[in-house]
């Protein structure tokens, strides 16, 4: 019953043409009469009714699909998703995804000091910039929470390379970030950074609600732990946060340079982490990871290769942050988050 319809009809009639075919060979051998009006009538009303019915279900497959996601994933995805409903497997299907929450810092305060209007529009102009970058790398904006906004790869749309994407996507959308930025305070608005958190991992995928109502969204740690990343941003001075997994599972990167082995809250044991580092000169990544490698191993000489770093480049705040830690008697890169 899935086949196309003209496939159904055209087998309908062979079977019709082979009914009246075979009462006219009983006729014409034995003089046997076998009712075949009766018969082809009622069987071509019941393939109607199927093949409209089958129609019917199929048309609104395609307009729960376009409903779904038509606001939130690339037009081409929800193409392919229209034309193959079942990959979405509305039960829950586990995979590996890459999960992005991104948020603005300050924001509370900045709200708090504008009229109603003015923060929607703002808002709304923030977020469409945010989600288009989200589509044009292959992700679905799985929801707004406030100035937040929590976006998946490999999800619904199977992606080998969704890590590669979803780290080039928390680029993309830093510097989407960035740019509104700059452009709001020339008109005299100001709020602040965009940051990001990045982790990839298994998770559940699928419609999670009730009858009334229900999201295609993703349920696992990974997206506990993202969240926690974009959060983390505050305690380093960082923008974007990217878990090793994610590093890993994108092949590896030259432009990331090593945050430490977060233990974020809930955990007992180290994250890798890392962060974007495109904008430094390469100079200035060796030196820091020189330093970062003899704080990971426990080399007492860390603190003077921290202190030697900084008289070059005092405006690194996640370097600072390092040479305080080394300060109050911390030895290796394991660094224990208490908030989130």
């Amino acid at each position: 019953w899935e086949r196309p319809a003209p496939i159904q009809l055209a087998a309908a009639g062979v079977v019709i043409v082979a009914l009246w075919a075979a009462s006219a060979g009983i006729y014409e051998r034995f003089g046997i009469a076998v009712p075949v009006i009766t018969p082809s009538t009622a069987f071509a009303i019941g393939l109607f009714a199927a093949v409209g019915y089958i129609g019917h279900r199929r048309r609104l497959q395609g307009q729960f699909v376009r409903e779904a996601f038509s606001r939130y994933v690339a037009p081409g995805v929800v193409k392919k998703l229209e034309a193959n409903p079942d990959q979405l497997v509305l039960g829950g299907d586990k995979r590996d995804i890459s999960v992005i929450f991104s948020d603005i810092e300050g924001f509370t305060s900045f709200a708090e000091k504008q009229e109603p209007a003015v923060l929607i529009g703002f808002l709304n102009q923030y977020l469409d910039t945010l989600c288009i970058e989200v589509e044009k790398h292959g992700g679905m904006v799985d929801k707004f929470i406030g100035d937040a906004v929590m976006a998946m790869f490999s999800a619904p749309e199977l992606q080998a390379d969704h890590a590669t994407r979803a780290l080039a996507c928390a680029r993309a959308m830093r510097d989407a970030g960035s740019k509104m930025q700059a452009d709001f305070a020339a008109r005299g608005i100001h709020f602040g950074r965009t940051r990001i958190g990045l982790h990839s991992g298994p998770a559940v995928v699928g419609n999670v609600g009730g009858q009334r109502r229900f999201d295609y969204t993703a349920i696992g740690d990974v997206v506990n732990t993202a969240s926690r990343l974009e959060g983390a941003n505050k305690y380093f001075g960082t923008e974007v946060c990217v878990s090793g997994a994610t590093a890993e599972m994108a092949g590896g990167d030259d432009k990331l340079r090593p945050i430490g082995a977060l233990v974020l809250k809930g955990r007992e044991t180290g994250l890798p982490v890392c962060t974007t580092a495109e904008s430094l000169p390469a100079e200035q990544l060796q030196r820091y990871l020189a330093a970062y490698n003899r704080m990971a191993a426990g080399d007492a000489d860390a603190i003077q290769a921290f202190d030697a770093y900084l008289k070059d480049y005092p405006d690194d705040q996640l370097a600072e942050f390092h040479r305080q830690r080394l300060l109050n008697g911390e030895k290796t890169d394991l660094i224990i988050l208490e908030g989130k």
